[in-house]
């Protein structure tokens, strides 16, 4: 890919005296392809294409590639001088220090669009510390306290940032969302309409004001409102719907009818859109219109998240109906439980008690607006599952200490589910009780995978390699076709120093390939890495190499492709070193050749194998080369274990070796490449 537009994609090669063009449409072209060498038109001709037609072309071309230029009329326009797509504009950053203030906001902004809110909450808290006007922090910590469901303690946050910035818009708004999940519409309405200002804050300020006169019955001061964020966003879903709603309840189905209509011409996947239409249209076909479109894996979260937002602008009957057509599940009934407590308390506590009653495996309630209807529901319930679903929630939300308090207040029930959840969430805080938990849910659900796997894992992760393997090929013979399960046998096994069953047992495995994938193919690295390890320490230099190479390998069926430029300094610089115990001098020589030229191509930007490089280009005499690398290594990687762990060796430092390899043992990546140097003793 040498470029592209929105119409075709562009590579150009330079061969010799030839110059290769290949060029893909993406839609249909029908247009003038010209070829520029020096500003003289030296090829035209119009092509024709349907999309992903590919047009080939090679010219005679004795000039440096840099003179070519190349335009598809109006459709694709390309230089390959790069002086002329040179940027002045940095495109290579780093952050302040990280102990500062804006480098602790930096951080958990960088957090919170990982969705890791917790590390975030920590960094944006971190940068108060150190600078408590920080407006922006402060700003960010109420909008993470209200996620939370701790509107109170977001208030007060929020509140800081404005007696510092009264005019800021995210605080305002922050403090509007906040003071309203407290019920405090005239504080929600004021600091509303000063978020409004802004022109990032304008449109979901304005829903947020539409959405509050619904809830205070003031329909066309709702629509109004839902117009002006309209005007600013004719996207806004949310907006769209308020101003539905407002029409239907003002009596005026056809408005109502044509905002939904253009709704879900942009959007034709809302639910609530269709739902809507059924309310303006009761009947069996309106519903099914409805239901029919809803086809997820979890529908009733589809449900679910609706009726809350019908629930949040005060349309409790509109909620009620649409719960009353969900598929039955114990969050669904909780709600209609909760919404039925004063209009009918007969129906409410049959809905709470077919709650209770049904099972708790995957149910995994987690938005903030479910816990006060758990909370309603506990101090109501006999049965622990209220307690327990509470206990997900704030889990889920990062409110640790509560959610335990939620669990052990459970007792002692006889259910596998709980006692694994427990187990997670104690191994998480480090509470007393894990290994009981899991063993327990092992008893209680023998035929379940799970209870083996998390038992197993807990094992690992303990150290206690002998029983882990233990259980883990129990857990195997019981569950032969599990993927999760002789994975855990291939792991206990490699760390029971097992390495060659441990690659038995994957080369019998088949690992669907899913985004992230890398567990199996990183233990057939390191299996196959210790096995060479071994036979380097036998000085048994051909199978050696063998394996070393076989570690480069990405076998199909553990469900890993093969990435752009894999990193194989490692396995290379072990190579080259068994080849010169070999006396082949030219292999060597060729392995190192590799290493050197990654090395040179990607610096620090790719791969991990940093060390290999850096001693490459010093064994050969790059010292400019190799001094870049190392300055780039410690500016842009400083916390990098195994750059930390060569520091301290170069100093001479033991015990700080100590230290990072112990403060490390578990990290397979630093572990490898410390074991690398000792197999070949340096």
């Amino acid at each position: 890919l040498t470029t592209a537009s929105p119409y075709a994609v562009l590579y150009l090669e330079k061969s010799g005296d030839s110059l290769r063009l290949r060029l893909s449409a993406l839609q249909s072209v029908n247009d003038a392809l010209t070829v520029i060498n020096g500003g003289r038109i030296v090829y035209q001709k119009r092509v024709v294409l349907k999309p992903l037609a590919l047009q080939e072309l090679t010219l005679p071309w004795t000039d440096e590639l840099a003179t070519a230029s190349i335009r598809l009329g109006d459709k694709l326009s390309y230089d390959a001088d790069p002086g002329k797509r040179e940027l002045s504009r940095p495109l290579v950053y780093s952050r302040p220090p990280a102990s500062t203030p804006e480098g602790h906001y930096l951080a958990g902004e960088f957090c919170e669009k990982r969705r890791q809110y917790e590390e975030a909450l920590n960094e944006y808290l971190a940068c108060i510390h150190e600078e408590p006007y920080h407006v922006r922090a402060l700003s960010r910590v109420a909008g993470l306290y209200g996620r939370r469901g701790q509107a109170a303690t977001g208030l007060d946050y929020a509140a800081r940032a404005l007696a510092v910035s009264k005019y800021d818009p995210a605080s305002n708004y922050w403090f509007g969302v906040l003071s309203r999940q407290s019920g405090r519409l005239a504080d929600a309405k004021e600091t509303f309409g000063w978020a409004a200002r802004s022109l990032e804050f304008r449109s979901a300020a304005y829903a947020q004001m539409a959405e509050i006169a619904l809830q205070e019955r003031q329909f066309g001061t709702a629509a109004e409102y839902a117009l002006t964020a309209l005007d600013y966003n004719k996207y806004d879903v949310n907006a769209s719907l308020v101003l539905a709603v407002a029409r239907r309840k003002e009596g005026r189905r056809r408005d109502a009818s044509a905002v939904l209509d253009g709704l879900l011409a942009f959007d034709p996947l809302n639910h609530q859109a269709r739902f809507e239409r059924y309310l303006l249209d009761p009947g069996p076909a309106r519903l099914r219109e409805f239901t029919g479109m809803i086809r997820t894996e979890l529908p009733h979260e589809t449900y679910l998240e609706a009726a809350i937002w019908y629930a949040r602008i005060g349309c409790g009957e509109e909620s009620l109906k649409l719960l009353s057509v969900s598929p039955s599940h114990p969050m669904i009934r909780f709600w209609r439980a909760y919404l039925l407590r004063e209009v009918d308390p007969a129906m409410s506590a049959q809905e709470a008690a077919k709650a209770e009653a049904m099972s708790p495996e995957l149910v995994f309630p987690f938005r903030e607006e479910s816990i006060p209807v758990l909370q309603w529901a506990a101090a109501r319930a006999t049965s622990w599952k209220p307690k327990y679903y509470a206990g997900l929630i704030l889990w889920h939300k990062g409110r640790l200490d509560e959610a335990a308090v939620r669990f052990n207040d459970c007792g002692d029930p006889d259910d596998w589910v709980f006692h694994t959840a427990r187990a997670m969430l104690r191994e998480q805080t480090g509470a007393v009780g894990v290994r009981a938990d899991l063993e327990r849910s092992r008893d209680l659900s023998p035929a379940s995978w799970r209870s083996w796997h998390y038992l197993v894992r807990h094992l690992q992760k303990s150290g206690r390699q002998d029983e882990a393997l233990q259980h883990a090929e129990e857990a195997a013979s019981h569950f032969p076709d599990s993927t999760v399960t002789r994975m855990d046998l291939a792991l206990s096994l490699f760390q029971a120093g097992k390495f060659a069953r441990c690659l038995s047992v994957l080369e019998s495995m088949h690992v669907l390939p899913y985004e992230g994938s890398w567990e199996a193919h990183d233990l057939y690295v390191r299996a196959n890495l210790n096995i060479a390890f071994a036979h380097l320490h036998n000085s048994e230099w051909n199978r050696a190499i063998a394996q070393l190479e076989a570690s480069k390998a990405f076998p199909e069926n553990l469900g890993t492709g093969k990435p752009y430029d894999p990193d194989y300094r490692l396995q290379d610089y072990l190579i080259a070193y068994a080849f010169e115990k070999l006396g082949r001098a030219i292999e060597a020589a060729g392995a190192r050749e590799e290493i050197q030229s990654y090395t040179v191509k990607h610096g620090v930007d790719w791969g991990s194998y940093h060390y290999f490089g850096l001693r490459t280009l010093q064994v050969a005499g790059e010292k400019k080369a190799a001094a870049d690398l190392l300055k780039s290594w410690e500016t842009r990687n400083p916390d990098d274990p195994f750059w930390l762990w060569n520091r301290a060796r170069a100093d001479g430092n033991v015990q700080g070796m100590l230290i990072i390899e112990n403060k490390n043992r578990i990290d397979p990546g630093f572990s490898i490449q410390r074991e690398a140097l000792r197999a070949i003793g340096e």
